[in-house]
């Protein structure tokens, strides 16, 4: 799930920068941080029954803070990953601090009585050390985009962070870079691989876990990956 913050630095599980997709929102191209939570929450719904289309407004559905979301997902016992899409360093609110925003994200994680089911990831390792600086108890997973890199990451780098696990989009993984990632003490989790075939290749090159939006069908071929969660 993604995670992002409003102007008053409420956390919130929305994936784009905007909310005009997902929302009622007829400002157009509204950023997230231009609203405040309660602004955010008031606005209907936008649902989609394919990517085709133009959605359909429900007004007796709103967008939930993250906080609301963990209250319903706690009851399923899962694990969850939250990914930290937009960075607090950039935020540019004024009189909020980035180690606010970590901080409330890392209040809502503890005050939800969830925080032992809960990764946060984070697409630079300066987000997950500060993260990290605010609550140290949590579990961190560090996303990595391989198309364009010029050089991947190493367990040693990661561990400046304490995070241990390499979150790598599917592409870049092959059987001796997971073999080299699991010698430094790190766990390769795998996104977003869409068919059997790179589900296959993916479990023969030895990764841990693996991220598709393509549940139902995974679930067919295959029981879930099991991740430990414990470093």
């Amino acid at each position: 799930m993604d995670v992002r913050w409003t102007s008053d630095g409420v956390p919130v599980a929305l994936h784009d920068a905007t909310v005009n997709r997902t929302t009622s929102e007829e400002q157009a191209d509204t950023p997230i941080t231009e609203l405040t939570a309660r602004q955010y929450t008031e606005l209907d719904a936008r649902f989609y029954a394919s990517d085709t289309e133009g959605g359909q407004i429900d007004p007796a559905v709103h967008p939930d803070t993250l906080a609301e979301v963990l209250a319903k997902i706690a009851p399923t016992g899962k694990s969850i990953v939250l990914q930290m899409e937009a960075d607090p360093f950039q935020s540019g609110q004024a009189g909020a601090t980035p180690r606010q925003d970590f901080a409330n994200l890392a209040r809502v994680i503890e005050e939800s009585g969830y925080a032992d089911k809960v990764i946060v990831a984070g697409w630079t390792l300066a987000d997950l050390r500060a993260f990290h600086a605010v609550a140290p108890g949590v579990p961190l997973a560090y996303l990595f985009e391989s198309i364009g890199a010029k050089n991947y990451p190493t367990g040693a780098e990661l561990q400046t962070a304490d995070t241990h696990i390499l979150y790598i989009d599917y592409r870049g993984i092959t059987a001796a870079e997971t073999s080299a990632w699991h010698a430094q003490g790190l766990q390769v989790w795998a996104w977003t691989p869409a068919d059997r075939s790179q589900w296959e290749r993916l479990r023969a090159d030895g990764v841990d876990a693996i991220a598709t939006n393509w549940t139902s069908f995974y679930l067919r071929w295959a029981t879930p990956c099991s991740a430990e969660l414990s470093d």
